[in-house]
């Protein structure tokens, strides 16, 4: 039964209007004129419709059928990036994976495997490559015997270590070949000396010493 808005026409025989008013009618109440159902088309965009007469329950729309209007699965509905601004990653890329977004673990922390490659470990650290490395343990080397008045240099970081049974001794350490910076200089009538740190490639010796011995720091 479908509406008809042209009838019954101000001409029409009042016997003959009852019926036709009545047809109308009919087609109000069933709804099955599509003139009569409300469309998208026809809702304005300043209805302001209250967002629970806007109830999801048909498929294909992931709603749980609540009454409530808000009940969405969001395993099954949504599709499409969420944005960084509303709290997602901005990508479509898996969890843990390249470019993608870091599931905390059982504790709420990140995992120590995201946070860069390579092996965590109470023996690593993580570098500013964003890698995990060793601890690097450096230790002395073995005590060398010099001689003095004798220039060097140092292949590693390290220590002159010196000994003078009377008198001054001189210790020069820079980078000129022979060294000309005095860093340290003892006097004494008796037995002195001193421990000089040199740096790796620089030049050293002492002058008045009567026991030198190079002491290297790692390699």
């Amino acid at each position: 039964m479908a509406l008809d808005v042209s009838k019954p026409t101000d001409s029409q025989l009042l016997i003959n209007s009852p019926t036709l008013i009545r047809a109308n009618w009919d087609a109000i109440v069933l709804g099955t004129d599509a003139t009569l159902l409300v469309t998208n088309a026809k809702v304005s965009t300043s209805a302001a419709i209250a967002e629970s007469k806007l109830l999801f329950n048909a498929s294909g729309h992931g709603h749980t059928g609540s009454t409530d209007g808000k009940q969405i699965v969001l395993t099954t509905a949504v599709s499409g990036i969420l944005s960084t601004a509303n709290g997602g990653s901005g990508s479509s890329a898996n969890a843990n994976a390249a470019s993608g977004i870091v599931v905390l673990n059982g504790s709420a922390v990140v995992p120590l495997a995201n946070l860069g490659s390579g092996t965590p470990s109470s023996s690593t650290f993580l570098r500013g490559d964003s890698s995990w490395a060793a601890v690097s343990q450096t230790g002395f080397g073995a005590w060398v015997s010099k001689s003095d008045n004798t220039v060097y240099q140092a292949a590693t970081d390290g220590f002159v270590i010196v000994y003078c049974a009377t008198g001054a001794v001189t210790g020069y350490t820079d980078a000129s070949t022979p060294p000309t910076t005095t860093r340290l200089i003892t006097y004494g009538e008796s037995a002195n000396g001193f421990t000089m740190p040199v740096r790796k490639g620089d030049y050293w010796k002492v002058a008045g010493a009567t026991t030198v011995y190079w002491l290297s720091l790692g390699s």
